[in-house]
């Protein structure tokens, strides 16, 4: 009598169970209802809204949608596929939760942005990028990216992380490309937690930007701190280990690129103000008068 292989026949049922799961249905945005409401049913293709077996399209004309309650949901997203603009916000105490290992896309081939003002994005399985002018602009509340990331690779990309309440994770690499500008702008709570995190490479193209803006930053009572920014698992991985180009605004630091796995701001400093260096020249100008 032949015997079977019982382990063979569930590796080969298995198989076929996955083959067989549909893909995600593409349901795009038409703001038939209300207009900006993700759970307004009536904005989107079919009448009802995303789940978990959709594909989540902006892709005509423009759109500006809210999601204000938690538990939203869907296989993965695309915010900018067609159309100028389109703007995704998740309110605080909102969420929307997606399942696809597939990159998710913050601007395809049109401009997307998705904005957290206090809710909770948790990708689950994939990762985004960001292209023809997306934005990944973090005011408050958490984003998870359970793969790796990029910013800017084939055209311009944004991350902007507004505060100290603003929080990014990134399971696995993630990209900084050649047209990618990542923003900070800080706060007087901003101390020694990153706001960054991802645990494989953080890959800087040696034409990436970063941008650090001290202007809400109280140095009355933090002048000459450390400001953690990145905390990496690799530096340089898959390019240069650095930022090509920095701009500060109200403020310095020296960048610090390698100590414990974190990019740094070291001894931060205000920017001289417009009187100081106006008293400042003027002194000069007195001094080499009485000299003279």
């Amino acid at each position: 009598m032949k015997k079977t292989n019982l382990k063979n026949i569930s590796l080969a049922a298995t198989a076929a169970c996955l083959l067989a799961l549909p893909a995600a249905q593409a349901q795009d945005w038409n703001g038939n209802g209300d207009g900006f409401s993700w759970e307004d049913g009536a904005n989107w293709g079919g009448g009802s809204e995303p789940t978990l077996g959709s594909l989540a399209r902006f892709n005509v004309g423009s759109s500006d949608v809210y999601i204000t309650q938690a538990g939203e949901v869907a296989d993965r997203f695309i915010i900018g596929q067609g159309g100028t603009i389109h703007k995704l916000t998740i309110e605080s105490g909102a969420s929307l939760t997606t399942d696809s290992s597939t990159a998710h896309r913050i601007g395809q081939t049109s401009e997307g942005w998705i904005i957290m003002n206090g809710g909770t994005l948790n990708v689950q399985n994939g990762g985004y990028s960001s292209d023809s002018g997306g934005r990944l602009i973090v005011n408050d509340g958490d984003v998870d990216f359970g793969a790796g990331s990029s910013v800017g690779n084939s055209s311009a990309g944004f991350l902007e992380i507004n505060g100290s309440t603003a929080t990014i994770d990134v399971n696995g690499a993630y990209t900084f490309g050649n047209f990618s500008t990542t923003i900070f702008t800080l706060d007087s709570a901003l101390a020694g937690v990153s706001a960054v995190n991802n645990t494989g490479d953080l890959n800087l193209d040696a034409s990436s930007t970063l941008t650090v803006d001290f202007r809400g930053y109280d140095f009355s009572t933090n002048k000459g701190s450390d400001i953690v920014l990145f905390d990496y698992g690799t530096l340089g991985g898959g390019g240069a280990d650095t930022f090509g180009t920095i701009n500060f605004i109200g403020g310095f630091g020296e960048l610090d690129y390698t100590t414990g796995g974190q990019i740094r701001l070291l001894s931060v400093v205000p920017e001289p103000s417009s009187t100081a260096l106006l008293g400042l020249g003027l002194s000069s100008l007195l001094l080499r008068r009485k000299r003279s």
